[in-house]
């Protein structure tokens, strides 16, 4: 993108070469299926001793980009309208033809990505996209230019619409082709007019850092598209400008599909959804029990995930610790996720031998864990704020006792290993026969994942969820929060936040990041039998009759002050809501609508509500008369 010039390398000549005679294989079957390749061009940026050498040239310094120092970022740049601009992009595309056998005349690049012009005169702009373009076009006449529109939505505050009027009016409309790439969420097409004529692509980003979550809009993708067709006509087609893979398939299968309906519109997503998850699934009618559960299961998803306003989710776990956390899930209903997890685990045993929901089962045991590890967090902390020692230790053990559940389910598919993660890296040495410097890529997919810079610039940015990163960098940092928080109460001295965040960069999240440590590609366990024990001990049936062991129930019908609550919670499922309880030493029961009853809590009236409190708790209520009394007056439910 040309915001940064440097950061992990230097890259060896045998890594390049590996590269161009991969690149030589991508193009030929690619044009053997007769789809248009698009290739680079030259968009003015140039080494920083540039000027040195070419003393008369008109260049601009670029200012520093998402605070990376001037040793990586803060680029040189040649403004297209220096006669040098137009030799250069000459000489670049024909020595890039004769490397590529020919062309197929589409061009990608993008002068001021992330970056602000020296000028908002729409004129200045016009003339830099204009020397662009006839710097292709001396070369190339038939030359296309593609441009990302990611500028015009990243800094609208520099772009207004003359701003991009200007920009866009340089070039002829049938020589650019903008990607409107965040065009699911922030559409820049309507408030253009279409790009004043230009074709441009509809796109959807959907995984900025491919960070892991469960998250989408299907019937927003469905109307937006059919939208855009009817009312547009430059629509040029539909893309995927995605920062990942692995993540949310069902968005990707669908804008694709989208791709080749025309003015189509998918009337029915639920029946869509069923073809969808019948041939992912290999679904057939014969196994009509399993089928029912997935295809109710995708339902469930579709009404409490993919039909939520967008929102790219990630989770609380793998983010650094903090003792104010914003909530990654507050727009999801957990429990109706948690209901759909339940399906998928009925016809998880007999789906055991399909990849693909194998894969599909772990992402949805990892969000519902990511989901309840919330909660479990609010514990700790209403532990913490009333300087309950045994509840910070005994909730503290659960938190980090979760990730390490998350780690071990994710274990059981190699493409959920950290461990692939980095052989895949380390693999590219040895195509590029550079064996020796085989750290320097590992290293590299490290930092990608964690640190993101020296200095944890873009810290978190990429992060993932995969075994042994799980356990290793994000539980470690978890380990560290618990233990100060435990320290603190015990010394009775103040959390020092800034000094825990200086301990875990350097203390964890670096250490790891440049560290040789080995793990397993492998896959351990077998994925449905060690999410079965993972549901009988976070899940469960989420019935009230399978707790009657354990609590008396009671209805309260008439609505006084009887049930005590003053923590609330995301979830209230019922598996959920029995585990948080269990592990709560101040936890007397809970309400099904999601409020654990605290001991020596304050009243609140809950008309309605259904009761759950812990039998051993009974001897308790001496301490508080008046509860005693309600609840007698109370119907028991029948069990």
């Amino acid at each position: 993108m040309g915001n940064i010039r440097g950061y992990g390398g230097p890259l060896s000549k045998g890594w390049m070469s590996a590269q161009f005679q991969l690149q030589q294989q991508i193009l030929t079957r690619l044009r053997e299926l007769g789809i248009i390749a698009i290739l680079p061009a030259f968009a003015g940026h140039v080494p920083p001793s540039f000027p040195s050498k070419y003393p008369n040239s008109t260049v601009s310094i670029l200012p520093t980009w998402a605070g990376f120092n001037s040793t990586f970022s803060g680029d040189t740049v040649l403004d297209a309208t220096d006669p040098l601009f137009s030799k250069i992009s000459v000489a670049f595309l024909k020595l890039q033809s004769d490397a590529y056998n020919g062309t197929d005349h589409v061009y990608n690049a993008d002068t001021f990505n992330e970056m602000v012009p020296s000028s908002n005169d729409p004129t200045f702009l016009a003339n830099q996209s204009r020397a662009v373009y006839s710097s292709y076009s001396q070369y190339d006449p038939h030359a296309i230019w593609m441009i990302q529109g990611w500028m015009f939505t990243f800094d609208s505050d520099f772009w207004k619409l003359p701003q991009i009027e200007g920009y866009l009016s340089g070039v002829p409309n049938e020589n650019m082709i903008i990607l409107d790439l965040d065009a699911w969420q922030n559409p820049m097409w309507d408030k253009t007019n279409s790009f004043f004529g230009k074709p441009f692509i509809w796109c959807i980003i959907d995984d900025g850092g491919q960070r892991p979550g469960m998250y989408g809009d299907l019937n927003k993708i469905v109307s937006d598209i059919t939208n855009v067709i009817n009312e547009s006509k430059s629509i040029y087609g539909v893309g995927l400008a995605s920062e990942g893979l692995f993540i949310n398939y069902i968005n990707f299968v669908l804008v694709a599909e989208m791709g080749w309906r025309n003015n189509e519109s998918i009337k029915n997503i639920t029946n869509w959804l069923n073809n969808y998850s019948s041939y992912r699934y290999a679904l057939t009618y014969e196994r009509e029990s399993v089928y029912d559960n997935i295809i109710n299961g995708w339902k469930l998803l579709h009404k409490y995930i993919y039909s939520e306003p967008y929102e790219q989710s990630s989770s609380m776990f793998s983010e650094r610790p903090a003792l104010r956390m914003d909530s990654c899930i507050q727009w999801m209903n957990v429990t109706g996720v948690t209901d759909a997890f339940r399906l998928f685990h009925k016809s998880s045993f007999i789906l055991k031998d399909i990849p693909s929901f194998r894969f599909d089962y772990i992402d949805l045991t990892r969000q519902v864990l990511s989901n309840l590890f919330e909660d479990v967090f609010t514990s700790f902390m209403k532990a913490y704020n009333t300087k309950s020692l045994s509840g910070v230790e005994s909730i503290g053990i659960e938190l980090i006792n979760l990730i390490s559940d998350i780690d071990r389910v994710l274990a059981t598919h190699y493409l959920w290993t950290v461990g692939n993660w980095i052989e895949g890296a380390k693999y590219w040495a040895t195509l590029s026969n550079d064996e020796d410097n085989s750290y320097l890529y590992e290293s590299n997919a490290r930092h990608l994942i964690t640190i993101w810079g020296p200095n944890g610039e873009l810290n978190g940015y990429a992060t993932r969820h995969l075994s042994g990163l799980t356990e290793d960098y994000h539980n470690g940092r978890w380990k560290l929060f618990v233990s100060r928080i435990q320290e603190s109460l015990k010394n009775d001295i103040p959390f020092d936040e800034q000094q825990y965040d200086s301990d875990c960069f350097y203390g964890i999240e670096k250490v790891w990041a440049e560290s040789k440590s080995i793990y397993p590609s492998n896959e351990i366990g077998s994925t449905v039998e060690v999410i079965d024990k993972i549901f009988k001990k976070y899940v469960g049936n989420g019935t009230i009759n399978d707790l009657s062991d354990l609590y008396d129930v009671y209805y309260d019908s008439t609505g006084t002050q009887v049930l005590y609550s003053n923590l609330t919670l995301q979830t209230y499922d019922i598996g959920h809501l029995n585990y948080l309880c269990q592990i709560n030493d101040d936890c007397n029961g809970f309400t099904v609508n999601g409020l654990l009853q605290a001991k020596n809590s304050l009243p609140v009236s809950q008309k309605g509500s259904i009761l759950l409190l812990k039998k051993q708790s009974k001897q308790d209520l001496s301490s508080n008369q008046m509860l005693h009394n309600r609840l007698n007056a109370r119907v028991l439910i029948p069990q």
